[in-house]
């Protein structure tokens, strides 16, 4: 599993967090998780949980891109933190951490995230005109 799979992105406009499904599988696709934050050391940690622990996150049975879960008090935490002064989303990139099962992403080290809007269906039939195109010689 390389790092650049084990992804969350903050989307702080929306106050939502994205959970990429590399970070998911890397766990072992469970049920729950859980976000802890570690103020002194500015890092978060996703770890898989048990039914009814603190700050636990049901998952959707799914197979998923990625998971969207709400997070403003987690956003507002993080923007204290790290002194973020404008809104726009974030991307963290993690490392396992085989014990105990977790993935610890590193706050200081975010970075600007460039977030595109779903393709529409007019968008993929003129993308794969265009390609066909492109293939004729």
């Amino acid at each position: 599993m390389t790092e650049a799979q084990l992804m969350l992105t903050l989307c702080q406009k929306e106050e939502m967090v994205l959970v990429s499904a590399g970070t998911l599988g890397c766990l072992g696709y469970p049920r729950q998780i859980q976000i802890l934050i570690n103020e002194d050391l500015a890092s978060l940690l996703v770890q898989p949980c048990a039914e009814g622990a603190r700050e636990s996150v049901l998952i959707p049975e799914e197979p998923l891109y990625q998971f969207e879960m709400p997070g403003r008090s987690l956003i507002r935490r993080i923007r204290r933190i790290t002194k973020w002064r404008d809104d726009r989303p974030r991307v963290l990139y993690g490392l396992h951490l085989p014990q105990p099962n977790a993935i610890v992403f590193d706050l200081m080290l975010a970075q600007i995230a460039v977030l595109q809007p779903p393709l529409s269906q007019d968008n993929i039939v003129r993308l794969q005109g265009h390609m066909e195109t492109e293939e004729e010689p």
